[in-house]
Order: structure tokens, then sequence, then C-alpha cells
């Protein structure tokens, strides 16, 4: 071996970079953390250089020193304007006035915790960039109550615009559209959080753009039911047998319902048909239409009777009807003309029944009234009288006076007369038909049919059978019976100045009826300051009384019916007298 390779193996050697790697890796960090402990030394109760507080330098200062700076700039922001600017609106305040304070604690406590927190890397970042371009921490505002919110809300009053639905309004004459609108609304949310945002102390503007606010139902989702809606306002037309009832436009157009509808919670119009209308329609439109069966009648021949014939009747199927008139309804051209279904209707007393009992007709019951020779009332009677002369009441038919007797008006004759209104004599156009509805009473009770209603008079008129009177007024009281039998009976009638009779004419049925004696209590004498009825001589009474009477009705051997009539009158009198007469 060489004298100058000897040489070179005793020299000490290079480490490698491995070795170097490994030596730096323990050394940096121990370098780092000794610098980041040497700040945190030397800035312990200080504020780290280049920290600023909202743009308020803070570097190097104590955090006695930081919190005096931080109080002062607190203090100038309360003197410090708020505008809301939105669109060609603009509102003004101050600080103070809604109630928003800086927080200086916590800007205090995030400029002291700024480097001094966290690890060794953490605050030596934390120095790095302070001193090479420094930081602003934010310094928080916040809302002391609710002065803010109500501030923002007042504003949004002012300037908030509710959007408006397109509407379809179908009237008198025809379909009105309003387009839809678009609203707006001040961003409430938006204003408050920029009027707390943090930045130097000084006037806040905080500018927002009103939000656009949809309507619910656009011009589009309207359009379909304006369009069907005007199709459907236009006339129906109803034909049967010769005969057409003519809907107009407008009344068509009355049947439609705008309704609001969700589909894929989508909001849209739609038309609806009015269910109350329609029937409504129905009902005038096959009243039109109907005809109603007429039947056999009989009247007084020279050998007997003659009969009438009947007349079969048509009614038209108001189920039908409502499905046609609401298909017609939002049809087009022919197809708003409708021909209806229909039915037969027979009547209860045919031709052929009738001439089958003409031969066998016989008086059932008769029974006359009498009354005082009086004009008026003599024309009264004789008039109601009339109207039912010759009036058949088929087999299972009922009979209604009011309805019966027809129109009772000064234009068809009728006159004012003795009446009783509100339980004393008066007069009032028709006074006198009680007597006729009671005289037709007696001859129906007699016969024995069904009593359907009965009412007393408000006190005893003595001309009558106690007990059986029948008075009548419209509206509220009314004679109504029923023919239970298998028979048709005709009804004669004649009158005179002074009495009126009703006669029955019918099929045998061998009823027999019998009354009983008229059971009289509660017998009442007038009180003393009880008015005086003009229809009365001074002294005259007529004491009041509850009242019952049974009828029973047999056929050969066997109960038919048996019921009691009831009557409650009251006491009437002339008035005081030295003597009275009592009845």
């Amino acid at each position: 071996m060489s004298a100058q390779v000897r040489a070179l193996r005793s020299l000490p050697r290079l480490p490698t970079p491995a070795a170097i790697g490994v030596l730096l890796s323990a050394v940096v960090p121990l370098a780092l953390v000794a610098l980041a402990l040497s700040a945190q030394l030397a800035f312990a109760d200080r504020v780290l250089p280049g920290v600023r507080v909202d743009g308020i330098d803070l570097g190097g200062l104590t955090l006695s020193e930081a919190r005096d700076r931080i109080d002062a700039a607190a203090a100038r922001l309360q003197g410090q304007s708020v505008t809301v600017s939105a669109g060609d609106r603009e509102w003004r305040t101050t600080y103070a006035d809604l109630g928003v304070s800086a927080d200086a604690e916590a800007g205090l406590a995030r400029a002291a915790a700024f480097g001094h927190e966290g690890s060794a890397v953490t605050r030596l970042r934390a120095w790095s960039d302070a001193l090479i371009a420094g930081v602003d921490l934010s310094l928080p505002r916040v809302a002391t109550d609710d002065r803010l919110a109500r501030f923002v809300a007042g504003a949004a009053q002012q300037v908030d615009r509710a959007a408006v639905d397109a509407t379809v309004v179908v009237g008198a004459d025809g379909v009105t559209v309003t387009p839809a609108q678009n609203g707006s609304r001040l961003p409430q949310t938006q204003v408050v959080f920029d009027a707390l945002a943090s930045g130097p102390v000084g006037a806040r503007v905080v500018d927002v753009a009103l939000e656009t606010v949809a309507p619910e139902i656009g011009d589009g989702l309207s359009r379909p039911a304006a369009d069907q809606a005007g199709a459907a306002f236009a006339p129906l037309a109803v034909s049967l047998g010769g005969t057409t009832v003519d809907v107009p436009a407008a009344r068509a157009g009355s049947l439609l319902r705008i309704e609001k509808e969700a589909v894929d919670g989508i909001v849209r119009l739609k038309v609806a048909v009015d269910p109350a209308g329609l029937d409504a329609l129905v009902a005038d439109v096959a009243a039109k239409l109907d005809r109603p069966a007429r039947d056999a009648t009989l009247r007084a021949a020279a050998n007997g009777f003659e009969v009438i014939p009947s007349q079969d009747g048509v009614s038209v199927d108001r189920d039908a009807l409502r499905t046609a008139l609401s298909s017609a309804l939002f049809g087009s051209g022919e197809g708003r003309s409708i021909t209806p279904k229909t039915a037969i209707v027979t009547s209860r007393l045919t031709t052929q029944a009738a001439k089958q009992f003409a031969g066998q007709m016989t008086l059932v019951s008769t029974y006359t009234t009498y009354f005082p020779v009086n004009p008026s009332r003599g024309t009264n009677i004789r008039l109601g009288s009339s109207r039912f002369n010759g009036l058949v009441i088929a087999p299972g038919a009922s009979f209604s006076f009011w309805n019966n007797i027809g129109n009772v008006s000064y234009a068809t004759g009728f006159v004012d007369s003795g009446a009783i209104i509100d339980g004393k004599s008066d007069t009032a156009l028709g006074g006198g038909l009680c007597q006729v509805s009671t005289t037709l009473f007696n001859a129906v009770v007699r016969a024995g049919y069904q009593i359907d209603e009965r009412g007393p008079h408000s006190y005893y008129i003595e001309r009558y059978p106690i007990g059986l009177d029948a008075a009548v007024f419209s509206p509220g009281q009314d004679f109504r019976w029923t023919n239970d039998t298998p028979y048709p009976v005709l009804i004669r009638t004649s009158s005179s100045s002074s009495s009126v009779t009703f006669s029955l004419y019918s099929v045998p049925t061998g009823r027999v009826t019998t009354f009983s004696g008229a059971s009289q209590a509660n017998l009442a004498m007038p009180s003393k300051d009880q008015f005086a009825d003009p229809a009365y001589p001074r002294g005259y009474v007529v004491r009041g009384r509850d009242v019952s009477v049974t009828r029973t009705v047999m056929a050969n051997g066997a109960l038919v019916r048996r019921d009691v009539f009831y009557s409650h009158y009251s006491p009437v009198w002339g008035g005081s007298a030295t003597t009275l007469t009592v009845r």
C-alpha cells in the first residue's frame, strides 16, 4: 500500500445525505419551537405586531392598551349611520337607534389569541402572516334587542308587494281573465346580515336588490280554464215534444265554478260545475217540460155521472237530465241541444176505473153550516166553495184546502170580510173561508176518511159543532185529508146567502162513523182587562175551554180507525156589562 493511500484512509469521513436529512428533521423543529417560545415570551402580554381589528392597529400593544382602542372604536360606532338601499327607496338610521353595538370583549379576545394559541407551527404561521402582510381580525357587531329586526321589517312593509295570481271570473256578461303579476320583497335576512357584518368603523350602506316573488298561479296555469269557461258560456236548449226550454248563456255561465287544483305540487285553475246551480236548472227545466197526469173525473148527468177521460202524463228523468246538462255545458254546436229522457206518468183514476165506478157512485156524506147574512162574507163563501165543486179525489190521493182552492186574491173576486186575526175579530181578504173548510171537514170526517191536518179557531164559534171546526189561514194552517179507499170521491157544493153545503159521492164502503160527546175541561172566563171583541155585544161571554172529541170508524164490524180531535179555545167577550151572558 502506498503512502498516499494510507494518508487518504486516515482522513475523517463526511456524513451521507441520509444522515444529513435525519439531522435536519431533528434540528429544525427544535429551532422553530425555540423561535415560537421566544416570541411567546417576548409578547406574552401584548398583541402581536401587524394585528388589526376592523382596521384598528393593535400591533405590539398591551391588552389594556388594545382594550382602550377597541372601546373607543365601539363608542364611535354608535354614532355612525346605517343606510339601507333597495331600488329607488332608502332608509337611514344609526347603529345606536338599531340597538347594534360592537362586541369589544370578543374583538379583544381574538386579537389577544392570535399567534398565542395552537401548536408552535400554528403560532409561527400566525407570526409570519402578521409580520409579512399584517392581519385584520373582525370586531363582531351584535343586536342587543329586536330594534334592528323591526326596522328591517318596517322597510319591508313599504316595498314588499304580494304576487297576484291570474284569475278567471265568470259573470253575467261573460268570462273575465286577469293576468298574473309578479310580486317583490325585501330580503330581510340579507339586510340584517349585512348590517351586522364586521368592517371599518364608519357609515354603513347596505345595498340590496328586491327579490322577485312569483305568483302561485301564472297565466299559463289559468289559460286552459279560461278557454273552457269561455266555450261553456253559451246558450243551451232542452227540447221535448215540440216544447223547447232555452237556457241563456248567462244562466249556463252561472253553473260554472272556478276552483284551484294541485297536481304534482303545481296549482292551476280548473272549471267545475256548481251542484246547487245545476240542481236548480234541472228543476226549472223539468217543471216546464213535465206534463202532469190528469185523473178521470165525474160530473153529474141526467142519468147519473158522466166520465171525463183521464190522460197520462210525462215526467222528465231528473238524474238523466242532470247528466246531460253537465255534458252539454262543455259541448259545442249540436252538442248543446238536449232531448231528455222521460217516463210515462199514469193517472191515479183511469178512464176505465171511473167508468166502472160511475154506476155505483152514491151520496156517502153531506153537511151544511149556516151563517148570518152578510154580502161580503157570502161572496167569499160562495166563491170559495165553488172552487171545489166537481173536484174528484182519486183513490189514495190527498186533498189540501190551500192547494186545491187556487188563487185567493182581489183579482179573482175575493173581498175583505170578517176573520179572526191574532186572536180577535177583524177583517181580511177571504174572510169566511173558514166556514168553507169547516163545512167540508164535517162532511169528510163523517164519511170516515183519513184526516191529515185540522186545527181549531182561536175561540169557539157557536154555529159550528164544538170541537169539530177546521180553521184555515195562509201561511200556517191547512185542512188536509186522504182518500184511503179504493174508490174515487166526487165533491159537490152549493151555497145560499146564509148557508153552504158539501156533499161527497163515492162507492159505499160499509163504513160507519160515530162520535163521542165533546169532553170539555178548563173552562175559563176572560180577564177583566181582556180586550172587548167587536164581533160580540157587551156582556156576552164565550168561555175558553179545552175540548176533545173521539171519532170511531168501523167497516163490516172491523175497526178502521179511532182518532181524537183536540181543540183549545181562548175566552172571548164583548166587554164588561152589568149583566153577563155566559156560554
